[in-house]
């Protein structure tokens, strides 16, 4: 009777044992899962706190678009193309009234129509080039650059003749053309230094 209660007390026993292994087991593998899932919620917290809205995370000032000088000015071909027919229109009035007014002229040159055509080119092509760029560089600048462009283009006829000329007449254009772009891109960026420092001179 000793033995065969001894043989059913071993076998209740294994079975329980057996279970309890394959438990404690389990337990220890758990483990590092129960850790990678408070990660996982971790991560589950930042992603819905990146998915808040600007209200409720750091403010941030807006970013300031960067200054252009250049913004609002039309294309080369503007004041080129203003240079060109302001100066020829001055050019032809200037030299109609200059032959108008020259009663000692000769037959050969017309000096009164030759001289008024070179002032009113001179000068009709530096407002051209003002009135083509939107006024915004400066008209004085211009025809400094015309006076120096129209003797250089004299001083080219002198030597290649009307070819010559021509040749002067357009760098003396173009030269008048880009000096009023750069003026004005200038005095666009001092306007602009200008009303920034007023509105920090404001500021508190």
């Amino acid at each position: 009777m000793r033995l065969a209660a001894l043989l059913l007390l071993a076998t209740l026993v294994g079975p329980a044992t057996g279970r309890a292994q394959p438990y404690r087991a389990s337990v220890l593998w758990t483990a590092p899962d129960s850790a990678s899932s408070a990660g996982t919620g971790a991560d589950s917290a930042a992603a819905g706190t990146a998915q808040l809205p600007d209200s409720a995370r750091a403010f941030h000032a807006p970013a300031v678009a960067a200054f252009d000088p250049q913004a609002g000015e039309p294309s080369m071909a503007a004041p080129i193309l203003g240079s060109l027919v302001c100066g020829s229109a001055l050019g032809f009035a200037f030299g109609m009234i200059g032959n108008s007014t020259d009663t000692g002229h000769s037959e050969d040159i017309p000096y009164g129509a030759f001289i008024g055509y070179l002032i009113g080119e001179t000068i009709g092509v530096p407002i051209g080039a003002h009135l083509g760029n939107a006024r915004r560089g400066n008209i004085a600048g211009d025809l400094g650059i015309s006076i120096l462009g129209h003797i250089a283009a004299l001083g080219l006829a002198s030597i290649g003749g009307s070819a010559g000329y021509v040749a002067g007449i357009s760098v003396q254009i173009l030269a008048t053309a880009v000096t009023e772009q750069k003026v004005g891109r200038l005095r666009a960026t001092a306007r602009h230094e200008r009303e920034q420092a007023a509105e920090a001179a404001k500021s508190p």
